[in-house]
């Protein structure tokens, strides 16, 4: 038997991020109930290109003088976690 990966989880896993765990919501990465839900997932390319839309659309107002800093990436990452469409 060949071990085609080296965890548990299946090789589509590196696609995605789990979403992070929140000391003030501890529930909050379920999908689902708690005892048979599932973590919540995002896409790893989902993810990376929502964040450069943002950095690109804060580029873009900082050069037309519309803001005066960037977002930070704290702030990005928050803006991503929480991204529904």
């Amino acid at each position: 038997m060949s071990n085609w990966h080296s965890s548990t989880r299946g090789w589509w896993r590196a696609y995605f991020l789990d979403h992070p765990t929140d000391p003030n919501r501890p529930t909050a990465h379920i999908y689902g109930s708690v005892t048979a839900g599932r973590t919540k997932t995002y896409c790893i390319q989902c993810w990376d290109a929502l964040k450069h839309e943002l950095m690109n659309s804060d580029q873009a107002q900082l050069d037309n003088g519309m803001i005066e800093a960037a977002r930070s990436e704290q702030t990005l990452h928050d803006i991503c976690m929480y991204h529904t469409d």
